[in-house]
């Protein structure tokens, strides 16, 4: 039991999912409030620099939502730790979820 994750103001989730598969860096994620639409926008920066940014849409999961998901080709990025930031934005609400990734 606690407080309902849909009646907060601001979006929340985490990242399940950062790694390395074949020629991608696949990245997954979970948002904790139930979604039918919205918008993820993926942002990769190193040493202070965006080396790579994509969108994708969000949808709605059994009692949760996620986005469809980011599958960044790793030919142009430079190997080295990079910090993961994805703002969230749906009705009015928005949040940001951050992580690392090594390559």
């Amino acid at each position: 039991e606690g407080e309902d994750p849909n009646k907060s103001e601001s979006l929340t989730g985490a990242i399940t999912h950062a790694g390395v598969s074949g020629s991608n860096l696949i990245i997954r994620l979970s948002i904790n409030q139930y979604l039918d639409s919205g918008n993820c926008s993926l942002s990769l920066v190193k040493d202070d620099s965006e080396y790579y940014s994509a969108s994708a849409n969000i949808f709605a999961d059994v009692s949760t939502s996620t986005c469809q998901g980011f599958n960044v080709p790793t030919s142009n990025l430079p190997s080295g730790n990079y910090s993961i930031i994805i703002k969230l934005s749906s009705d009015g609400k928005t949040g940001t979820i951050t992580g690392s990734v090594n390559l």
